[in-house]
């Protein structure tokens, strides 16, 4: 009988033991509870590209899109778009380049907040691609930004590159003809200049009658008037500029040059 009183009492030391080390070792788990991880916020950006025709904007953005997964909105491919499909705004908007004229400030801006409306939801970082070109389209952008997309903030990039270095661009520029796939290329990559086609679709390329140096130098006349007053017009509102010099660089030292700007 003692024996079993004994064992009775000893099942009952580890058993208390057991409850003892326990409860020391979930005070010691509270006491010690790692904090939290801190919840990393990213903020969520609508980035300007300015720069002259030729200049790379589109280059950089489709890459931006490709390789960070940004959005690229870009207002020549939705004027396009739209008059493709023969929307109300497509129907205006034809209008208008039908008889050579320029689109109105409030209409490009109206078709940017459309796409903005629909592409901001997912809270994506967004790429503006020839989007604001007059420094009235800025103002309209910054309200936009303010009224409806508070949570994004904006940030503008100059792409730099001298007027001959345009000129030489565009000048070689060759494009696809098959309009669903739009690659361009210069003719410095090809050694048949004589049949060169598309590497992404095998659609001959072709050249833009208007690219011919008085014409691009026209064009170009004409972006430096209207981006200086586009630029005053951000910094005017306290935004900064920042500048990527492309003169001397390829596509992908573009890139680098981009992903070294927003680290």
């Amino acid at each position: 009988m003692s024996c079993f009183c004994r064992h009775i009492c000893s099942l009952s030391n580890l058993l208390f033991l057991l409850i003892a080390l326990g409860t020391a070792y979930l005070v010691y788990l509270k006491i010690h509870k790692p904090a939290p991880a801190k919840q990393v916020h990213e903020d969520k950006i609508i980035f300007a590209f300015l720069g002259a025709p030729g200049s790379g904007k589109g280059t950089l953005a489709k890459q931006v899109v490709q390789e960070l997964g940004y959005k690229q909105l870009s207002t020549g491919d939705l004027c396009r778009d739209n008059i493709k499909r023969e929307t109300d705004l497509g129907k205006k908007l034809q209008e208008y380049t039908s008889k050579g004229a320029l689109v109105p400030d409030d209409v490009i801006s109206s078709m940017a907040k459309e796409w903005l409306d629909v592409n901001t939801k997912d809270g994506k970082n967004i790429i503006l691609d020839g989007y604001p070109r007059t420094a009235n389209q800025a103002e309209l952008l910054l309200n936009m930004i303010k009224t409806f997309y508070p949570d994004y903030k904006l940030r503008v990039v100059s792409l730099n590159i001298s007027d001959d270095a345009v000129v030489e661009r565009l000048c070689g520029r060759l494009m696809c003809s098959n309009k669903d796939c739009g690659a361009i290329y210069n003719i410095k990559q090809f050694v048949d200049i004589e049949h060169p086609v598309c590497a992404t679709c095998g659609s001959p390329l072709i050249k833009r009658e208007d690219d011919k140096e008085e014409v691009i130098r026209e064009r170009l006349k004409i972006y430096t008037q209207t981006s200086q007053a586009v630029i005053d017009a951000f910094k005017k509102a306290g935004f900064a500029v920042e500048e990527i010099t492309i003169e001397d660089k390829n596509p992908k030292e573009v890139f680098e040059a981009f992903k070294k700007m927003i680290a």
